[in-house]
């Protein structure tokens, strides 16, 4: 059987551990949530980079249609 002062010990060093754990948990949840910003920002970006693209194109076939009626 364990004595009050050895349960003590053990208990503080499972608190420990346990606090050890939560601040490695908050750093990784921090980077992850970096991490999703940075590929939210990346995403629109993308986007947005897709719909000029499009526009363009449309733009383009527009012409082409303008200038195949012409002839």
């Amino acid at each position: 059987m364990l004595t009050s002062e050895q349960q003590l010990k053990s208990l503080e060093c499972r608190i420990d551990q346990l606090i050890e754990v939560c601040e490695k948990l908050h750093s990784e949840n921090s980077m992850l949530r970096h991490r999703q910003s940075n590929q939210d920002a990346a995403q629109k970006k993308l986007m947005v980079s897709n719909d000029m693209a499009k526009s363009h194109v449309e733009s383009m076939i527009l012409r082409l249609k303008t200038m195949e009626q012409s002839d």
